[in-house]
Formats: structure tokens, sequence, C-alpha cells
């Protein structure tokens, strides 16, 4: 996770629901694949999702929470076998491994204003119903103080995301917010252990790079401990930071001359 350095909310002191406070649990019982989850239809019949296209990339992300967490990488396949499925990158809540990018707000402690922020459950509208190299997208949330909350989003020709946040304040009250992006796994993804190949956190901050396993996360950032490692909350100006698989990265690429707080947590 990270968020400007300016500001120094901790992230357990806000009462927004955001998927870093909550611990996720899997019951195994009532795994779906992702064609499952993706084609549910609801009642409703509101537009669940906008599809993400390009020559690189299939998905969609989620209106519940504008979410990514549909990422497929349609120039590779998981075997050579022709009849092999693409490699999913992303996968959404109810998967045998969910995996997702999230982007949001927080309020500062000490603000008196009690700010309606969107969370997990607000439902999001789309500018459009997809998502391509020549067709951004907004998302728009407003609340019940003339507070607009936007997600501009847009994708290249290859694989980079780029992602703008932006409040609109029509109220009478100054507020004091700030933006957040994470990314999260579910359920520790299966890994080859080869003593010359890294899975999983890996950043490059304060030009320093930063290696550790699920298991020194395990041990270093859990949640619930008191004193955390070092490297568990760190600011930088600029850098990158995420996950990687043996073959795979994803990563979160903030402007190189902002200042940010970086938070890693394991539940």
């Amino acid at each position: 996770m990270i968020t400007p350095q300016e500001n120094t909310a901790e992230i357990q002191d806000s009462q927004i629901t955001t998927s870093i406070d909550q611990v996720d649990e899997i019951d195994t019982k009532k795994i779906k694949t992702r064609e499952e989850v993706i084609n549910t239809v609801k009642v409703s019949g509101d537009i669940e999702r906008v599809i993400i296209e390009s020559n690189n990339l299939n998905g969609s992300i989620n209106l519940e929470g504008a979410i990514i967490d549909d990422l497929m990488l349609i120039q590779y396949k998981e075997s050579l076998d022709e009849n092999s499925k693409f490699i999913q990158l992303f996968s959404p809540m109810g998967t045998k491994n969910p995996y997702y990018l999230e982007t949001g707000w927080k309020e500062l402690t000490k603000n008196p204003n009690n700010i309606d922020l969107p969370n997990l459950k607000t439902k999001w509208s789309a500018s459009s119903k997809k998502l391509t190299p020549n067709n951004p997208l907004t998302l728009s949330w407003s609340n019940n103080q003339n507070v607009t909350f936007n997600i501009h989003i847009s994708i290249d020709e290859k694989y980079l995301f780029s992602i703008d946040q932006e409040i609109i304040n029509r109220s009478k009250n100054e507020i004091n917010l700030f933006p957040y992006r994470l990314i999260k796994r579910i359920s520790k993804p299966d890994t080859i252990n080869f003593f010359i190949l890294h899975e999983g956190l890996i950043s490059v901050l304060n030009e320093e790079l930063l290696e550790k396993d699920y298991d020194d996360m395990a041990d270093d950032c859990l949640s619930s401990l008191t004193n955390k490692s070092d490297y568990c909350d760190q600011k930088s100006t600029g850098g990158w930071l995420g996950f990687t698989d043996k073959y795979w990265l994803t990563a979160l690429i903030p402007e190189q001359t902002e200042k940010i707080n970086i938070n890693y947590r394991y539940s």
C-alpha cells in the first residue's frame, strides 16, 4: 500500500472499510472459476463490470468497490498446449487465489467532518462500458455531503495502467483526505521455492532493492504485531513496489517526485 508522505494517518485508525482493514477467509467449498464469478448476473440488471481490452490484456473492473480484479495476459498461455488457457494475472474474490488492485481514500484521524468515503461496497458509475488504449474512462461516486470522488483510468498498448484520483468538494466544509493504492493477494500462491528465483514481495525504495518471501512477511509484518520490522513501514520519494512470481510482476509506481508512505501487511 502507498500513501502520500505528508499525511501519516495510520491505516488502522480509520473506520472506513478497505480491503487492507479486513482479514479475508476463503470458503474452499464455495470456490468458483473466474468465469463463474465474472458471469454472475444480478437481478437488478445494472452494469457490474467495465471491460478491459487491448492487444495484450483482457479483463474487467468490478464497479462494486472500483477494483481491478480480473486481468488476463492474452499473449501468454499456461503451457505449450494450443488449447491451454491464457495466463490469469488478477483474479476476483470467490476464486482460489484472489489478487487485485484497489484505490481509494482515507480520512485523517483528527478530521472533524466525518466525510462519507467510498468503500468496498460502493457502487461506482462508469463513463464508458469499455477501457481500451483509445478509450480511457472515469469512475465516479458522490456522497450526500456534496463531495464527488473520481478515478480516472487509462491503459497503454502494452501493460501499463495510469490511474489518477480526484476529489471535487462542493460542500461548505474543508476536508482532509489522502489517497491510497494497494495490491492485495488472498491465499499464498503456489511457488517453486528455487533458491536463485525470488517469489514474493519486491520493491525499490530510496534506491534500495528489497526482496521478501511470504514467510518473511508473516514473521515481520503481521497486522496484529505491535512491533513490526522496519521495512514494513517506510517513506520514500518515488520508487516502486509489488509482488513478483516466477514470470510475472505486478507493481505500483507512483510519480517519481512524489513523497509516499509504504505499508506492507500480512494477515
